[in-house]
């Protein structure tokens, strides 16, 4: 069959040798506008389907992933029967997860859709585009889209009306995820929220004042507004090197879910009370911290078990807030716990010296290499 090769921007009509007439401009100009109505200008989001470790996607180019430092890829004898390619994103990633779906989390690709033309041929009845999509403001993930995803080549032909009409699916993101993807991927913390707390409320908290609080908390992770969820969180990211406090992103809360509205959806994650209690009128008494002024705890009896665990509050950014802590690199989604038990004395104390730069995890283990503790 022979082949006929066009020069982007001509309109032609092709003999019989090179098929039916089809119009160049007129098939790039429909594409274009199928392509800016697929993918409005703004973020977006593509779902990674699962809720465990190993999320499903085929979308990215598996060495470009490994390469940033973006994800792992899975091992194809290790897939469950009927699973495509999978990746567990890594933990200075996971911040471009903003949003959560029934089925799986999404996953910011970038801003403002592009679309580009790079050349026209002929084959059989078809015009064969081949286009570059892609993004004006890529987020590191737009950046290792695979070129299955960035350069599609699409056979574009025409109906009974002379219309151009093709198969091809334009859409870069995922219906499935909010348009534009919800913020706050950034770790950079807040303004007045990068140093410790020093400003003394005026009165310690009421059980009023707390369960206020837990009831918006958990009302923002239900709607899956995370960004309000963090704001009212006193975040302490002790995965961080340098920065730790305020150091936290949405993607922290992602896999954290309401506690206080009945059994748990599909979307939610973990319940943030880790099923201690699950009604704001169940905590226990209050209680003021040893030495810092900012903070209380607020105790609670687990429905089950009976055992005695508890969460914290502290005035900061002159209100109170949840206290919440990213205690440690986790095999999935790294996320921001709330039930602490800092009303113990050890762990409170575990927790102040990890804060001030001492290298030692959740438990008090020093986290030095033994051989480097030899050296010392």
């Amino acid at each position: 069959m022979r082949q006929c090769t066009l020069m982007i921007g001509l309109t032609i009509t092709l003999t019989t040798g090179c098929g039916p007439s089809i119009d160049a401009e007129k098939a790039e100009a429909a594409l274009r506008a199928a392509f800016t109505e697929q993918n409005p200008a703004g973020r977006t989001g593509l779902e990674l389907r699962g809720k465990a470790v190993w999320l499903e996607t085929d979308a990215f180019d598996a060495a470009c992933i490994e390469s940033k430092n973006l994800a792992f890829n899975d091992d194809s004898r290790d897939r469950p029967a009927g699973s495509g390619p999978r990746i567990s994103p890594t933990y200075e990633a996971q911040r471009f997860l903003t949003a959560a779906t029934e089925t799986g989390y999404c996953l910011l690709l970038g801003s403002d859709p592009s679309f580009k033309v790079e050349e026209v041929g002929m084959g059989g009845d078809f015009l064969r585009i081949h286009t570059v999509l892609g993004f004006s403001a890529p987020s590191p993930w737009g950046e290792c889209l695979s070129k299955t995803v960035t350069h599609p080549m699409i056979e574009v032909g025409v109906d009974d009306a002379g219309e151009p009409t093709w198969e091809a699916d334009l859409a870069l993101g995922s219906s499935a995820c909010p348009l534009p993807m919800p913020g706050g991927e950034d770790r950079t913390p807040a303004r007045g929220a990068s140093a410790w707390p020093t400003e003394r409320p005026r009165q310690a908290p009421t059980r009023g004042d707390v369960a206020k609080l837990m009831t918006a908390f958990d009302d923002a992770l239900y709607a899956g507004d995370l960004k309000a969820a963090l704001d009212l969180t006193a975040c302490t990211n002790l995965v961080e090197a340098e920065q730790k406090v305020g150091a936290c992103s949405v993607g922290e809360l992602i896999a954290v879910g309401p506690a206080l509205h009945g059994e748990p959806r599909t979307r939610d994650g973990t319940p943030w009370l880790e099923y201690v209690i699950r009604d704001a009128s169940k905590i226990g008494k209050i209680q003021a911290d040893r030495k810092d002024r900012t903070l209380f705890h607020v105790e609670m009896t687990h429905k089950r078990t009976g055992k005695k665990r508890s969460f914290s509050v502290q005035w900061a950014r002159s209100a109170w807030r949840l206290v919440g802590i990213v205690q440690a690199q986790t095999e999935g989604l790294t996320p921001i716990r709330y039930v602490t038990d800092l009303i113990r004395p050890a762990k409170n104390d575990i927790f102040t010296r990890r804060l001030a730069g001492e290298q030692i995890d959740a438990d008090g283990n020093s986290t030095i290499p033994e051989h480097l503790q030899e050296e010392e």
